[in-house]
């Protein structure tokens, strides 16, 4: 059979001859598609980007703005892909104008969409939340239920790292509504797995378990092996926060062989952890040790250096809680000099506070304030408990000086975050340094705040340091109780007899 030349692909040389003005519009521009998208196969983005502008401006010269708008979005995901995140932006920006103008939906969802990609590429997430919440409704009103359910996990997401479990779990929920109503089965596993770990977070493990449950036989369905085996991790997980040991054992031993058996083995580090975790909690002591001590050598072999260093600090936080504060101190000293290069080490900001807390209570609080200001200007996000302890541990050294006045910013900082329901301990210690700092002519006030710390800690589950703090608040005797019954009850002068309690 005779070969078809007609069928051959026109080299780049003739392509590019096609693009010179003496050829019309349609074969200029089709030969610049096709630069474009062989450049981009071959990772030349750069060039894949003069390509698509140049297409671009063919276009906007034509007056076919619609045209012109994928010109710049297909631009703006070879800057995306060569990691040039601000010049995809100027793209997708450009590529938002043309669609506005040509009132063209899909298009203006696409490029609005990747415009929030591109925004959160470089951390402007308010802005990437604006560009899909936009897209969104676009999507919304065209039925591409799918596409915009992405988009709310995308957001949900974010709202998670901000601690705004409660906002994540309704994006998720609408997340997950969309998803039913195209029945992606892929999208619902995915909205009920995150609505899971944000019930987690909220300490709402029970109502978690089924969500995962339902999250684990959507990925079983859709025979998904790896969503399968993370999904049962957050079960695990779920399953431990809700204090159902025994099923949460079971399932983290069966799912670590999997993670091992598929290479996952920094998930397999994860679930060794949680196992340490439940067999010290059943008082399994050796196993404990030896599970935590193949996590450690799983993690190290992965290079998951933070992993590692989460270990040890665990270790070194069971070493204060038993009194064997000089080994603590030594681990975490150790800990210090080794991620003190690592600036933006979130370890090195809990290591920093559990060490000054080591000196302050060791009546050292001036040692404990040179190690917290010594690492004070490390770059990354705070998780909001972290920060609060941070806080609360500069206030804790500055009271222990006597510098009450520079110790209340850093306890007004912890209260103003405003997050007593996920992290109630800390919230309850920010109150309890600050009634340290109010004296006796602040009586009423003094009490108020103690009373919040109590109630704080009893939310956090700790009755002790509770029992500790009400101390405070406990009468000096009946005679202070007996004061308000007469008060209230129109300043009497004497207090009603209860032996002459009979028929009037």
């Amino acid at each position: 059979m005779a070969h078809n030349h007609d069928d051959d692909e026109p080299t780049m040389s003739e392509l590019w001859a096609r693009v010179t003005p003496s050829n019309d519009l349609e074969t200029r521009a089709e030969a610049l598609k096709q630069i474009s998208m062989r450049l981009a196969l071959a990772e030349d983005y750069y060039g894949a980007v003069s390509a698509a502008q140049t297409l671009g401006q063919l276009y906007e010269e034509a007056g076919d703005v619609i045209e012109a708008g994928y010109a710049h979005c297909f631009a703006g995901l070879q800057f995306m892909a060569s990691e040039d995140y601000e010049d995809a932006q100027k793209e997708f920006r450009a590529a938002v104008d043309s669609f506005e103008n040509s009132i063209s939906d899909t298009g203006l969802a696409e490029a609005l969409r990747n415009l929030g990609f591109a925004y959160k590429a470089t951390g402007d997430h308010n802005r990437a939340i604006d560009s899909w919440h936009s897209a969104i409704r676009i999507l919304e009103s065209t039925g591409e239920n799918t596409a915009a359910g992405v988009l709310r996990l995308e957001i949900g997401e974010r709202q998670i790292s901000n601690s705004q479990h409660e906002l994540a779990i309704e994006s998720f929920v609408s997340a997950n509504q969309l998803f039913e109503g195209v029945s992606d089965l892929l999208g619902v596993g995915r909205a009920q797995q995150r609505i899971g770990k944000a019930l987690v977070a909220l300490g709402r493990a029970d109502e978690a378990v089924a969500r995962l449950d339902i999250a684990v036989s959507m990925f079983s369905y859709l025979e998904e092996k790896h969503r399968i085996m993370f999904a049962k991790l957050d079960l695990g997980r779920a399953h431990l926060a809700a204090g159902f040991l025994d099923s949460a054992y079971n399932i983290f031993e069966e799912v670590a062989g999997e993670f091992k058996a598929s290479g996952h083995h920094e998930a397999n580090g994860d679930c060794q952890v949680h196992l340490a975790q439940i067999s010290r909690d059943r008082g399994n002591l050796a196993q404990a040790e030896a599970q935590e001590k193949l996590a450690r050598l799983i993690f190290s072999g992965c290079g998951a250096k933070a992993k590692v260093r989460t270990i040890d600090l665990a270790k070194a936080m069971r070493m204060v809680q038993s009194g064997d504060q000089f080994d603590a101190e030594e681990l975490l000293s150790s800990l210090i000099a080794e991620v003190g290069e690592c600036a933006d080490s979130e370890d090195l900001r809990e290591v920093s506070i559990q060490l000054a807390n080591i000196y302050i209570g060791w009546k050292q609080p001036e040692r404990g304030l040179q190690v917290l200001t010594q690492y004070q200007d490390f770059q990354g996000e705070w998780l909001f408990d972290q920060q609060i302890r941070w806080h609360n541990c500069h206030a804790a050294a500055l009271i222990a000086m006597g510098r009450f006045a520079d110790a209340r910013p850093h306890l007004e900082k912890s209260i103003a975050v405003d997050k007593g329901d996920v992290a109630p301990a800390e919230v309850a210690m920010a109150y309890e340094l600050l009634a340290a700092t109010m004296d006796g002519s602040q009586g009423a006030g003094r009490a108020a705040v103690i009373g919040q710390s109590v109630a704080y800690y009893l939310q956090a589950g700790d009755a002790v340091s509770a029992k500790r703090v009400s101390a405070a608040l406990m009468p000096e005797s009946p005679q202070r109780a007996l004061g308000y019954i007469r008060e209230a009850d129109g300043q009497l002068a004497f207090l009603f007899d209860s032996s002459s309690s009979g028929e009037q």
